[in-house]
């Protein structure tokens, strides 16, 4: 947190704005005498990296982005679990890799190979309705659809980068701008020109700190199907979204969240935890 977070949005509230800026190295954690609770072994720090790391065919190309840093005290949910084997990743993706790719209940995962594994994956994947990524959103907006989608950047279950990824697609597809899905390229101003023509119908907004879905560290309480309900009925598109978060059943803060890749300035003035002192700006290069 003190490498990713209060130093790259200005001001102490212990969120992480955009993980994507953060430089963290896990090697500043290892161990310098004999293990502890303090610090990391050498295994440990490897682990850890190939866990921020994204996950690549042989050739380079990525397959899925990896675990962003600042959301560290939530792999307890899905990534790490209370014990070896025990996240709910390591569960979902052993009875999918046995049940739907291999149809074997006995397959073992030490004997993972990607090269010859992943064409078997995805061979199976794009038999099932998991294969979401179609990128192509013409026939619902003609039809004057409007989407609402939502992310946590604290989410450690979905990848916020492939959110991102698939919303740059769908911009790439409407407009011709872009080459799709590159979450971490910075956004061009013709990229961004591009977004606010998609947000005719399609807006995506990115909670800092928020985590699976919901709670987490951030504000991660708010009205999206109001939001929704008030673009189709009263044509007004959502220009930013007010959320909150509560300790012990009290709301302690206030924010508003931004549609991408607008995020919420402080203006310098007042309290950091109520959302009337932001304003949503297009944030500086990264």
């Amino acid at each position: 947190m003190a490498a990713c977070g209060d130093t790259l949005n200005g001001i102490k509230d212990g969120l992480v704005s955009d993980p994507r800026k953060c430089k963290f190295d896990p090697s500043v954690l290892l161990c310098k005498g004999a293990d502890s609770d303090t610090c990391l072994t050498a295994k440990q720090v490897v682990t850890l990296k190939q866990l921020y790391a994204d996950v690549k065919y042989p050739d380079g190309r990525i397959i899925y982005p990896g675990r962003l840093p600042g959301a560290e005290k939530n792999w307890v949910n899905f990534t790490t679990g209370p014990a070896a084997y025990k996240g709910t990743q390591y569960a979902y993706g052993l009875t999918y890799m046995k049940n739907f790719v291999y149809e074997d209940p006995n397959w073992d995962f030490r004997t993972w190979d990607f090269a010859k594994g992943m064409p078997v994956v995805d061979a199976s994947w794009s038999r099932t309705a998991l294969d979401s990524m179609n990128p192509d959103l013409k026939p619902f907006s003609e039809r004057g659809g409007k989407l609402i989608a939502y992310q946590g950047w604290g989410d450690d279950d979905v990848s916020p980068i492939n959110t991102i990824n698939y919303y740059k697609m769908v911009i790439a597809k409407q407009t011709g701008v872009g080459a799709g899905a590159d979450a971490y390229a910075p956004e061009t101003a013709e990229f961004n020109h591009a977004a606010a023509k998609t947000g005719d119908f399609f807006r995506l907004f990115m909670f800092p700190g928020m985590g699976h879905c919901s709670g987490g560290s951030g504000p991660n309480v708010f009205d999206g199907m109001g939001a929704l309900a008030n673009w189709v009925q009263n044509k007004q598109a959502p220009q930013q979204i007010v959320a909150s978060h509560s300790t012990n059943g009290a709301v302690d803060r206030t924010r508003p969240v931004c549609p991408y890749p607008m995020a919420a300035e402080y203006s310098g003035q007042g309290s950091i935890d109520d959302a009337a002192n932001f304003t949503c700006k297009l944030p500086k290069s990264r």
